[in-house]
């Protein structure tokens, strides 16, 4: 082998490692968009807040189209004349209407009930899951799951929450935890450690 056809094998490998590590790179920071597009977990206090949002809204939309049918048809209000053609068909869209409001408000008051029940579980489990993480998975533990080198904040931040998720899953494998939940403590626990940055400095 002459020394042109070794220098040339050496740049190709060189050029081929390069290209390995960007794509290396590119494939990390798609799952990381990924992952941080997908997790949409919402614990049971922000799902009760917005059932109760749905429940008031609904409810009051509904009460107001019947107090409306009411007022039009007494004559208070004049919203269609009781001798026009449309009358009975405007009083039985107004009934439907509030009938609707109040069927959909009642049940998102059931389901924001529900969701209420939930909160203190949520949170029990949320304070266990967390006091273990601090008792059991240290910085050094993380940041020895990875090679850092060279890589930016975003996909150590990916590498770091990866960890913590699997730790929680195996460790609380009775609890069957949702995904999102799992996602959503390796998050505040990321933040506790490393700061909003996730930097490791």
């Amino acid at each position: 082998m002459n020394l042109e056809e070794s220098t040339n094998e050496e740049t190709q490998a060189v050029t081929d490692e390069e290209t390995q590590a960007v794509t290396d790179e590119e494939n990390a920071a798609r799952m990381l968009a990924e992952f941080r597009t997908g997790n949409t977990y919402q614990n049971a206090s922000e799902k009760y807040q917005d059932y109760m949002s749905s429940a008031v809204t609904f409810i009051c939309g509904g009460i107001i189209v019947f107090a409306l049918l009411v007022l039009n048809d007494t004559g208070i209000l004049h919203i269609v004349q009781k001798n026009s053609q449309t009358f009975v068909f405007a009083n039985i869209m107004f009934a439907l209407i509030s009938a609707a409001c109040m069927v959909i408000g009642v049940l998102s008051l059931r389901s924001a009930l529900s969701k209420k029940k939930q909160i203190g579980s949520e949170a029990g489990k949320e304070s266990e899951i967390l006091s273990w993480l601090d008792g059991n998975v240290t910085r050094e533990d993380i940041e020895s799951s990875y090679n850092g080198d060279g890589l930016t904040e975003e996909l150590k931040y990916f590498y770091r929450s990866a960890y913590i998720k699997q730790a929680i899953l195996e460790n609380f494998e009775a609890l069957n935890l949702n995904e999102g939940f799992a996602d959503m403590l390796s998050d505040q626990y990321i933040e506790q450690l490393f700061g909003s940055s996730s930097d490791a400095d």
